[in-house]
């Protein structure tokens, strides 16, 4: 048998909450406010890496390369039906990297600009990346499985992002509720919108790499710890 301790560590004994548990309480289950301030490290690098790459490699390979690089870089980023069968594994990962047009890649930049620094603020810059990356992954994954041809794009990574920003506030009260509840109510409204574009007017949307994407980032709040910002 074990004796228990006569005396409350929390009081002392004194029948009051001493000031040192409260404030240890404290830090354990909350954060500074400046460590959730927006932050831009990743957003900036991956803006620009995608731009470069969009410079380097346009869609109609007019670039100021010599052919064939530009098109020696799509046939190295994009993904195929045949990815899996030839062990080629980066290209579930690289289609992020590359865009259809300059408006394709404009509407992406745009809304990593704006919904990426606050997510980093919250997550950290090495969550924020994985968070990233694994969105995109997963997205571009069920994009090889259920898409007659695999897509290209960000987008994969950013519906990732826009359901992160859903988790987290529905989970942690990390973000404005009202906000959070407009970002997932957009990204419902494309996600119907898109596959019934495509079913109707047969308009080649990624509408399975957007739901993979987005699945990941409500998986990736669901089951990871709370943020602790940076």
């Amino acid at each position: 048998m074990i004796d228990c301790p006569t005396q409350c560590p929390s009081c002392n004994g004194t029948g009051r909450i001493s000031a040192s548990f409260q404030q240890e309480i404290q830090q354990k289950y909350t954060a500074s406010f400046s460590n959730y301030s927006p932050l831009a490290h990743a957003v900036t690098g991956l803006t620009v890496l995608t731009v470069a790459v969009y410079l380097l490699a346009p869609p109609d390979f007019s670039s100021f390369l010599p052919q064939p690089l530009p098109t020696l870089i799509w046939s190295i980023l994009c993904n195929h039906a045949n990815s899996l069968d030839t062990m080629e594994l980066w290209r579930f990962l690289t289609p992020v990297l590359l865009h259809a047009g300059w408006w394709h890649l404009l509407a992406n930049m745009y809304f990593l600009l704006n919904m990426g620094p606050p997510l980093e603020g919250v997550l950290g810059t090495p969550r924020f990346l994985a968070l990233y990356f694994l969105a995109a992954l997963g997205g571009n994954i069920l994009s090889w499985a259920f898409n007659p041809v695999p897509g290209v794009g960000a987008s994969t990574a950013l519906f990732g992002i826009g359901a992160a920003y859903v988790g987290l506030s529905w989970r942690w009260r990390l973000f404005e509720a009202a906000g959070a509840r407009r970002i997932g109510m957009a990204l419902g409204f494309l996600l119907v919108l898109g596959f019934a574009l495509s079913d109707v007017f047969g308009i080649p949307l990624d509408n399975w790499g957007h739901l993979g994407g987005g699945l990941v980032g409500l998986a990736f709040t669901a089951l990871g710890p709370r943020p602790r910002g940076h």
